[in-house]
């Protein structure tokens, strides 16, 4: 081989390489960019077809009248299995899931071995209610604080029922490669918020819990637990998030029964994060688009292909939300909310909590508008128009600065051209060495 053809074929591989280099950065910051511009996502499973309901009872706390609560709850579940006495509640927890998921969830809830005597638990009330250290916010649950040894109650739970014959472990885990089990704990008390005694188990779900070989979900409530409490539990149980108590004080704003508000619809993009709305119907601010005219459509309904989500990224991870609630006599559970309008949501999804299902602190701002309204956020500025609306549907006019987004843009291409630039360098500087020393070999050999 020619000193000609040992240089050109070094030339060609450094070429090779410097493509390979480039066309990886092109990828990383398309990884990037595309990041930027993807809907924030929590995991969630609403694939649960039936519910145990398992009373239980502890040595020095038992039901005042388990005959009673049962026939009373029967209605509000309802149980499919127990009698329902007088009149049926007026509002179901199953129904009110069937008609807020457009049919997509709703379970059956059975009460486990058809009890007439609840399960009694080995342990004390306060055993399982005990707070770590002396934690006395009796309103507020904060996660490995509240309720230390509350993850026993469960698997007692189940490890009786499964040596007392009731359970069939076999069966549940042939059942849980298809369907999330599930189980509501009721307990007789009142619940740590309401008792305000910090040795009382604070109502509470679970979504992914593990134990005897298969995974469910639970949740734990009060014997006396309201319906408007019990969907927040279950709720937690299908992965959604509580959204109240955040430091910026929007409870009163935000409309979800995950913020503890009523008994209402849940967020637009509570129902995306649960695959109860699809991809078609949300409308995402796309790169370097400051300007849209669109038609948004109420949560209480779905209308396949219509907008019913507006989604715009401020920064990673940080988006505006934009709905439209109606309280008109046929929004379903929105009757009675106080104000109809546009909401617009600052979510942060960075703040949510890693170790728990509390996401409150995601919720920057909350704005309610019937006309227009501006908000900003450092250098970003949204603008909101409301140019005509009826209880069908909302048309609007959104336009947005694109300092921030251009800020963003330059920043990814700045890194992409100064990580080439490098790639550059480093592969000159090799080239040139290697000229040099063939010119020096070249050079003893002719000499």
């Amino acid at each position: 081989m020619s000193v000609a053809d040992c240089f050109l074929r070094i030339s060609l591989v450094m070429v090779m390489i410097f493509g390979f280099a480039f066309t990886n950065a092109l990828s990383y910051s398309d990884n990037i960019y595309n990041s930027y511009y993807t809907i924030p996502k929590i995991s969630t499973d609403d694939n649960i077809e039936k519910i145990y309901i398992v009373p239980v009872e502890f040595a020095n706390h038992s039901f005042p009248n388990y005959d009673k609560w049962l026939k009373e709850y029967s209605s509000i579940f309802p149980i499919s299995n127990a009698p329902i006495v007088g009149s049926p509640s007026e509002i179901s927890i199953k129904e009110f899931y069937n008609v807020v998921s457009f049919g997509k969830f709703s379970p059956t809830f059975t009460l486990i071995d058809n009890r007439s005597s609840p399960i009694s638990l080995p342990q004390p009330l306060e055993y399982y209610g005990r707070n770590k250290d002396n934690y006395s916010n009796t309103s507020f649950f904060k996660s490995g604080f509240t309720d230390v040894n509350a993850g026993f109650l469960i698997l007692n739970v189940i490890s009786i029922l499964a040596n007392s014959k009731i359970l069939d472990l076999s069966d549940i885990k042939s059942e849980s490669a298809e369907n999330r089990v599930a189980f509501i704990i009721v307990y007789p008390s009142l619940g740590e918020p309401f008792s305000k005694d910090p040795n009382d188990i604070y109502p509470q779900g679970n979504f992914n819990a593990w134990g005897f070989g298969i995974n469910f979900s639970y949740a734990y409530i009060p014997y006396n637990a309201s319906i408007g409490l019990i969907i927040h539990e279950i709720g937690h149980m299908i992965g959604l998030l509580d959204l109240y108590g955040n430091r910026f004080a929007t409870r009163g704003h935000l409309l979800s029964p995950m913020a503890l508000t009523a008994t209402l619809n849940f967020l637009s993009i509570e129902k995306y994060w649960l695959n109860w709305y699809e991809e078609d119907q949300v409308y995402i601010f796309r790169p370097n688009e400051t300007y849209t005219e669109l038609t948004l459509y109420p949560v209480d309904i779905y209308i396949r292909n219509k907008t019913h989500l507006v989604v715009i990224p401020v920064f990673k991870n940080i988006f505006y939300l934009i709905e439209y609630r109606r309280n008109s006599s046929d929004a379903n559970y929105d009757l009675n909310i106080s104000q109809k309008g546009i909401y617009i949501i600052l979510i942060d999804v960075n703040q949510k909590c890693p170790r728990s299902l509390f996401g409150g602190d995601m919720i920057l701002d909350v704005r309610y508008t019937l006309d227009q309204t501006e908000l900003k956020l450092g250098n970003s500025t949204l603008n909101v128009k409301i140019k005509e609306y009826d209880d069908k549907h909302v048309k609007l006019e959104i336009s947005r600065n694109t300092d921030q987004q251009g800020q963003y843009t330059n920043g990814v291409l700045v890194i992409l051209l100064a990580f080439t630039i490098i790639i550059l360098l480093f592969f000159i500087s090799v080239y040139l060495i290697l000229l040099f020393i063939l010119l020096v070999f070249l050079f003893l050999f002719l000499c």
